[in-house]
């Protein structure tokens, strides 16, 4: 949420609550991950000095609406957003957004005691559609579970006790399929709206493509209703999938075959690959986005879809950080979805540069042995 409102925000901070008192001042550094307690006028001069040229410094080619992303060599990148809530919606249309590329719809889901209806759901995904229209919005179906938890609605009714290995658990697609009563409410709350924009959805946490046809046989049961029903809606919705587990990256050639699109969702990748608990302080050195084994995972995703002829769309924290979204390009993919207040800063980098060397640097990546080997070639970048 911090993320998307452009708030500078650290997590993870140990017994902080426990040194801070009341009347202490805090510097936040959002972008190292780092807190200063009482800092000194030095440090805060210091601080001060490397925002301003980010405030003041006047941006190349700036305008009311941003110039679209291309390198200079012609290679156009699209730029979605990653929308948390319904607020940002207002902040589409300056933003220069190409569209959403991950819609959260758990919003529906927290701050209640109980379970949205679809008249609900359908108000949530209206406004979406014509928010958006005549771009194209992609919906992640209710995605909770492992790190994110469930919402006091979601736990009624269900165990009391805490999942042992929550990240292993029920979460993404898994909690679907186990409550279609639940699963389906939404699926036809997001077919009703799509009769009114370019909306399409896509399936979370997914790792085998039974999960893929068991959910695309919901969304018929949904479509063969709402046609009883007299209801119109966009019979030729596109679906598509987080690939967040190194199951789904490994098979993305042959889930390619049966969906419209990827979106890969690398922090969970990430997580997944390495066996790093990413909100584990214990292990958070760890946690390596440019790790060789991720970086052949997404290579090879990136490779799948250009083959299968469909789109593949980076969702995680990666594609928000300007010089990580210039390696991913290099490796294949021009869909980057974001927070709103990261964009501007991704499409000037994609401006200045030039796909040709983006790949040349891609390729050399990819033979490097160690996650420090890429750091060093990537420093000068």
């Amino acid at each position: 949420m911090a993320q998307a409102l452009g708030i500078p925000a650290v997590v993870g901070a140990g017994d902080a609550s426990r040194r801070v008192s009341t009347g202490d001042r805090l510097l936040v550094d959002g972008r190292a991950g780092v807190v200063l307690l009482n800092p000194s006028a030095e440090e805060e001069e210091a601080y001060a000095a490397g925002l301003r040229p980010r405030r003041e410094a006047p941006e190349e080619g700036r305008s009311p609406i941003p110039r679209p992303a291309v390198t200079r060599d012609g290679a156009r990148v699209a730029i979605l957003a990653n929308i948390v809530n319904d607020q940002e919606l207002d902040l589409l249309p300056l933003s220069g957004m190409d569209g959403v590329g991950l819609y959260r719809s758990e919003q529906l889901y927290f701050n209640r005691r109980d379970f949205p209806s679809e008249e609900e759901h359908y108000a949530g995904y209206l406004r979406l559609a014509r928010a958006t229209r005549p771009m194209a919005a992609i919906i992640r179906t209710l995605d909770l579970g492992g790190d994110r938890g469930f919402p006091p609605a979601l736990r009624l009714g269900q165990p009391e006790e805490r999942e042992p290995n929550p990240t292993l658990g029920v979460r993404g697609i898994r909690f679907s399929l186990e409550r279609p009563d639940i699963f389906k409410r939404q699926l036809r709350a997001i077919l009703r709206a799509s009769a009114e924009g370019d909306l399409a959805l896509m399936y979370p946490m997914v790792s085998s493509l039974e999960e893929v046809r068991e959910a695309q046989a919901l969304l018929e049961e949904a479509k063969a209703e709402l046609r009883e029903e007299g209801r119109p809606f966009n019979g030729a919705i596109r679906q598509g999938i987080m690939v967040e587990t190194p199951a789904a990256a490994l098979c993305a050639d042959r889930l390619a075959r049966h969906l419209d699109f990827f979106a890969v969702g690398t922090n969970d990748l990430t997580q997944y690959t390495l066996a790093v608990d990413r909100s584990n302080k214990g292990v958070a050195d760890r946690y390596e986005p440019l790790h060789p084994a991720v970086l052949r995972l997404l290579h090879g995703v990136a490779r799948a879809a250009r083959s299968a002829g469909i789109p593949a769309i980076i969702c995680g924290e990666l594609a928000g950080d300007p010089k990580s979204a210039l390696y991913l390009v290099g490796l294949g993919f021009r869909s980057l979805s974001m927070a709103l207040a990261k964009a501007p800063a991704v499409r000037r980098a994609i401006c200045r540069s030039e796909l040709a060397q983006l790949e040349e640097l891609a390729a050399a990546m990819l033979e490097c042995e160690s996650a420090r080997e890429i750091r060093a070639l990537t420093r000068g970048s």
